[in-house]
């Protein structure tokens, strides 16, 4: 189950959405810490994220806060999917799983939202424990039943 150390990588992030609530940095680090001990991850578990963008941006004129984490994800996208071993695609797959019912969980107990973003694309949120289809349908089911057409035969 090796992958080649020059396979490409990608970043899955995840983050409050505002309104923030004044505890959110603390409780979202905790959280975040807490997801190292949930299970063993591929690439290492998830990282906390607190950020501020810089307001001289040229499409935004504030500053944009960010709070969550950063997960590591070996790229499952063309040209590199029949390089990555079905495998670790399939580990990948039940690690963001396990993230996504952590989150839900997480935002469920603080009233929260929580939008992801696979290498700066918003794939989805999860809003007070519930994932929307984007996640649901966009992200899971379509993984699955990629993994499924590339499945080895046994």
């Amino acid at each position: 189950m090796s992958v080649a150390p020059s396979h490409p990588v990608q970043t899955l992030l995840f983050s409050l959405l505002p309104p923030i609530i004044p505890d959110a940095e603390l409780r979202m680090s905790r959280f975040v810490e807490d997801l190292a001990d949930l299970r063993t991850w591929i690439l290492g578990p998830p990282q906390y994220v607190n950020e501020v963008s810089d307001p001289g941006d040229a499409v935004r004129d504030s500053a944009i806060r960010t709070i969550g984490g950063v997960m590591l994800l070996y790229s499952a996208h063309p040209p590199h999917d029949h390089r990555l071993p079905w495998e670790v695609d399939s580990t990948q797959l039940q690690e963001v799983k396990a993230l996504l019912q952590a989150v839900s969980a997480y935002t469920a107990a603080t009233s929260s939202s929580v939008v992801f973003e696979l290498d700066g694309v918003e794939v989805g949120e999860i809003t007070n424990g519930t994932l929307d289809e984007s996640l649901s349908l966009g992200l899971l089911d379509e993984w699955e039943r990629e993994l499924q057409r590339r499945k080895p035969s046994v």
